[in-house]
């Protein structure tokens, strides 16, 4: 286990970027640590877990039988009570289940949950960067990491959904490095990402939440720069919305096309679904993770509302909609932890800055650099 997580960060760190490399760990420091501490417990628990039952099996065979066929079910064909009726799931996570049922024949479980322990480590590497890269200060890091994994353990069984966690992870990262350099090669990451994750599993509406939050902000930033009578550019939101209606477009690549909205509507809207399985609910004060969840989103709320920093339209959508998604549904928890994190970095790293004894602590050192700079001309 020891060699598999030497050879992830061996192979993170050729994939990383080398401006990145040198700026976030060329000083090696203990809250640096801390957060690499972190994501070793990361992998090192996904690496040592137990595969839950629940369906993974269901999805090995399925892998088996679109390998051996060289085509996707249309019909139950593994249920007593169900057989021969349509059965959509089978289209919807074909790609994962491709996937895993490969790995599986070249390692068995144990190459299951190596792979499964890159998925959610390179998740959470990729939180920890832009938590970084938002605050400069590897102490909020750590913590900003932490709230984020807190919020999605209960969610790291080895499903399809574990490749949209990374996806998801992706999509911030492109769109914030898009943000800051303005590079266009960025901008074919999300759409093949989107193509990836609607073939994968169907939770690939929130790429698309993410995409439209990044729209809406652009907007918001050109309306109000209008609104002031300042010049703005059109091209951020020409390409923001370019990048959204393309992903969107970029949905009907799968097997069932514009149908697939049939299935995402029925999940959502059954019964059966929606009362009884526990994933499915809502959190609340008696389930596992809904006391925490609660107590984040009024953390959250609090840090954003006391941040010197003003709260901007990209941060208050993504915690409002999250904040919705978790609240319908348990599923969505580990989505606003991983929206979350690197926003209140940002902030948490903003009230730092403004604490009393960091005020103080500037003023002495500026007072002492002016000292020193008279002494040095006289």
């Amino acid at each position: 286990m020891i060699n598999s997580f030497r050879y992830y960060f061996n192979a993170s760190q050729a994939i990383i970027p080398a401006k990145i490399n040198t700026s976030v760990f060329q000083k090696i420091t203990p809250r640096m640590l801390w957060a690499l501490g972190i994501l070793t417990v990361v992998f090192t628990y996904v690496n040592m877990s137990q595969i839950s039952p629940n369906d993974f099996w269901w999805h090995m065979a399925v892998g088996r039988e679109i390998l051996a066929t060289g085509q996707i079910p249309t019909v139950d064909i593994y249920s007593y009570t169900m057989a021969g009726q349509p059965y959509l799931s089978y289209q919807m996570f074909w790609l994962m289940d491709i996937w895993l049922y490969w790995w599986y024949s070249i390692g068995g479980a144990e190459m299951i949950l190596f792979i499964q322990s890159l998925i959610i480590t390179s998740t959470y590497l990729i939180i920890m960067l832009m938590c970084w890269q938002g605050s400069r200060k590897w102490g909020v890091t750590a913590f900003s990491l932490l709230f984020a994994i807190v919020l999605g353990v209960y969610a790291w069984s080895v499903r399809p959904q574990a490749i949209s966690f990374l996806l998801g992870a992706i999509f911030l990262y492109t769109i914030q490095r898009y943000r800051s350099t303005s590079n266009p090669l960025l901008l074919a990451v999300l759409p093949v990402g989107m193509l990836v994750w609607v073939n994968s599993h169907g939770s690939f509406p929130v790429g698309l939440m993410l995409l439209g939050i990044w729209f809406g902000d652009e907007f918001w930033q050109t309306f109000l720069a209008r609104w002031r009578g300042e010049h703005s550019s059109q091209k951020k939101v020409m390409v923001a919305a370019m990048v959204l209606f393309v992903s969107a477009a970029i949905c009907l690549l799968n097997p069932r096309g514009i149908g697939i909205t049939t299935y995402l509507i029925s999940m959502g809207s059954n019964p059966t679904v929606q009362n009884t399985v526990p994933e499915w609910l809502p959190p609340s004060m008696t389930s596992p993770i809904g006391p925490l969840f609660f107590v984040s989103i009024l953390f959250s709320a609090v840090v954003l509302v006391i941040s010197p920093r003003r709260v901007t339209f990209y941060q208050l959508a993504t915690f409002v909609a999250f904040t919705a998604l978790g609240l319908w549904t348990t599923r969505g928890v580990v989505w606003f932890g991983l929206v979350m994190a690197p926003i209140l970095a940002s902030n948490l790293a903003a009230i730092g800055e403004g604490l009393p004894g960091r005020q103080k602590q500037y003023k002495i050192n500026s007072r002492t650099s002016l000292l020193n700079f008279g002494c040095s001309a006289c």
